[in-house]
């Protein structure tokens, strides 16, 4: 995560700190007046930095930020049938509803493997603990116990921080 930056005089430079105590090492402008500082030993959570510049008469300029730092995984926490577990002929419309710890953002059009060779389709909950697949079942592909096995792409389902859900 890039912390705080500026964009001061060339012969300044900046700081991010947390509680009065620095987050990362002090970082020197660049040519341009630029600078970056990336924080460090921050636990998931919110967190608010400031920002702080001083340029090169010595006067200083200071800026908070708040931010919500995550990088836990969101887990499906539950999958639900419609219609539920049985013995689901050639032909049949099977919805899946997937529950995740947290709000999943979805790209493409990702599918899921079952356990009977079959594929379900994603079709919406993007940005949402819940997403909706469907399945045609196919002939062969009747099991009375239908599960998911896996994903097309799990790279397809993060969420809002860039954490790939964990199936």
């Amino acid at each position: 995560m890039g912390g705080g930056g500026g964009g001061g005089e060339p012969t300044g430079g900046g700081k991010c700190t947390r509680g009065g105590i620095a987050m990362g090492a002090s970082a020197p402008a660049s040519r341009t007046g630029a600078w970056t500082v990336t924080p460090t030993g921050l636990a998931d959570g919110t967190h608010t930095s400031v920002a702080s510049e001083t340029d090169g008469a010595g006067n200083t300029g200071t800026a908070p930020q708040t931010f919500t730092l995550d990088t836990t995984a969101p887990t499906v926490t539950s999958v639900a049938t419609n219609p539920t577990n049985g013995d689901l002929d050639a032909g049949n419309t099977v919805t899946l509803n997937v529950d995740f710890s947290a709000a999943v953002y979805v790209s493409d059009t990702p599918y899921l493997k079952l356990n009977d060779g079959g594929k379900a389709t994603y079709t919406s909950g993007s940005g949402t603990n819940q997403l909706t697949f469907t399945y045609v079942v196919a002939a062969g592909q009747n099991t009375p116990d239908l599960t998911v096995t896996g994903t097309s792409s799990a790279s397809a389902f993060t969420d809002i921080g860039g954490n790939q859900a964990n199936f």
